[in-house]
């Protein structure tokens, strides 16, 4: 039995120091303030701008996050970004020019190298 016990706990120290890349947290909101998401909400009105804020830990070097944010099932835009640490917090945002988004149903992907991670549905109400 004792010769057992340490190769049981090297196996599991070593399970332990292997992470897996992982979204922590993910919120829809109307504004950041200091790195943190404020007016998290799934039904906004009259939004010019709409983030979608992640926390992440594990990421490999070069990892890529992409965000595809969808109108009324339409792509309407996408943005990619290199991941600059091993943990943290990033955000995406989509905003319209003139000053309001349209009304009607939204989503949101979340790619990480190229694979989807996350799935967030909002809409913009009156």
């Amino acid at each position: 039995m004792r010769r057992i016990l340490p190769i049981l706990l090297i196996v599991f120290l070593t399970g332990c120091t292997v992470g897996e890349f992982v979204i922590t947290d993910a919120k829809l909101c109307k504004e950041i303030k200091n790195g943190e998401p404020y007016g998290v909400a799934t039904n906004f009105s009259e939004a010019e701008t709409v983030y979608c804020w992640i926390e992440y830990k594990n990421a490999p070097e070069n990892t890529a996050m992409r965000a595809v944010w969808y109108y009324e099932g339409e792509k309407m835009y996408e943005r990619e970004i290199k991941l600059k640490t091993a943990s943290g917090k990033v955000w995406f945002s989509m905003y319209s020019t003139e000053k309001m988004l349209p009304h009607g149903s939204y989503r949101v992907e979340i790619y990480v190298n190229d694979e989807l991670r996350k799935e967030m549905d909002f809409s913009i109400t009156r």
